[in-house]
């Protein structure tokens, strides 16, 4: 078989560098070569079967590479390796956490019988929570912050909140939500481009139509400061649509100075937009993160009365351990020598911050294809992949 790799692949199957990453598309060996590489550390490095980690993302997968690493011990003739490989650590993140959780229960505070919440029964526990929390609260209340935010179904915007928090790994209070400080510059570059825009005119020949719209957005700054300092985000948004649409890019690459100038006062405008939806924001990011640690309490409650975490809850008290208890971390990191990591891109911050607890300084193979991104639902974000 190993006649049959292709340079690249060689020397991911036999480097020894600490950390190495492939990236390719979908067909090309990513797994054949995480496979190889597996059978190799073992079978050439003398590296015990149990002291590699091999996470994946899904079950099918998983159970796929279980069988393609025993079939490469079996045609190797290394019998015993391939009967450790059926209790190996080759799973998926979730299946990891939750025996990582149930070896430690004492150390993280679980019940070790613990049963962990499928997909379908998550949805309806935490649709169950966010309308009890919502209910609790005043109609008048409720009523007028549909009103302020134009959102049609609170509990959905709750509860999509929240699991996008945890899949971060972020803490559930109401800081999370406030968007690092920035000075405000749009209405300096607004008024750069307007003068801009006045030299312009100067040097150029206008149309009638042209210099229409430009003695329409010579009164923008004006504008936008008499916008209501209430207004919801939706009223801000129809106010910079209306601003925009009085732009008119027809007849102007043949005057690239006049273009460029144009192009400016855009630009501003765009910011001042950002900038005001920023600040029209802040009740709606107020009064859902004074939400947030109810529902959570809420949640938490019903997952206690069932015996049962979910997915997230796998990841984050998994993550909590790995922080907390220095030993718990330092024995994995004694106990797996090297940790593989296949599907890269489908990992999002909070698995990604367990598989750095757990590799420690030890050897580090990661495999994944930024165009099959498929869990976007649980917050994967590809990025991690291209920084790594």
């Amino acid at each position: 078989m190993s006649s049959a790799r292709t340079v690249a692949q060689e020397n991911a199957v036999l480097g020894d560098q600490r950390e190495i990453c492939v990236t390719a598309g979908a067909g090309s060996g990513k797994t054949r070569v995480l496979v190889e590489r597996f059978v190799r550390l073992v079978l050439e490095k003398a590296i015990p079967v149990d002291a590699i980690l091999a996470i994946t993302f899904t079950e099918k997968a998983a159970a796929d590479m279980k069988e393609r690493i025993a079939r490469a011990f079996e045609e190797a003739r290394a019998e015993e390796e391939r009967r450790k490989v059926e209790f190996s650590y080759i799973s998926t993140i979730d299946s990891f956490c939750a025996r990582l959780l149930r070896e430690n229960a004492l150390e993280a505070g679980v019940d070790p019988r613990f049963r962990v919440l499928s997909e379908i029964e998550t949805e309806r526990q935490m649709r169950e929570a966010a309308d009890t929390v919502l209910l609790a609260q005043p109609e008048e209340q409720l009523f007028e912050l549909v009103e302020a935010t134009r959102i049609p179904d609170l509990s959905a915007s709750l509860r999509a909140l929240y699991k996008k928090i945890r899949n971060a790994g972020m803490p559930l209070s109401p800081g999370t939500l406030e968007p690092p400080a920035q000075p405000e510059i749009g209405e300096k570059i607004l008024s750069e481009g307007l003068r801009e825009l006045s030299r312009a005119t100067r040097m150029e020949r206008l149309t009638p139509r042209q210099e229409e719209m430009i003695q329409s957005l010579s009164g923008l700054p004006r504008e936008i400061a008499s916008l209501r300092a209430d207004a919801s985000p939706v009223e801000v948004g129809r106010s910079f649509e209306a601003f925009r649409s009085r732009f008119d890019f027809r007849g102007m690459k043949e005057r690239p100075v006049l273009l460029a100038a144009l192009q400016r006062v855009e630009e501003g405008l765009n910011c001042c937009r950002s900038e005001r939806l920023e600040r029209a924001a802040g009740p709606l990011r107020a009064a859902l993160g004074g939400l947030l640690p109810l529902f959570d309490a809420e949640y938490q409650r019903q997952k206690r009365s069932l015996a049962a975490l979910d997915f997230a809850d796998l990841e984050w008290l998994a993550r909590d351990l790995l922080v907390r208890s220095t030993e718990v971390r330092q024995r994995l990191q004694r106990r797996f020598r090297h940790v593989f990591l296949d599907e890269f891109q489908d990992t999002n911050p909070l698995q990604k911050e367990i598989v750095d607890q757990l590799r420690g300084g030890n050897g580090f193979f990661a495999a994944g294809d930024a165009k099959q991104s498929i869990y976007g639902f649980r917050d994967a974000d590809v990025r991690l992949l291209a920084a790594f």
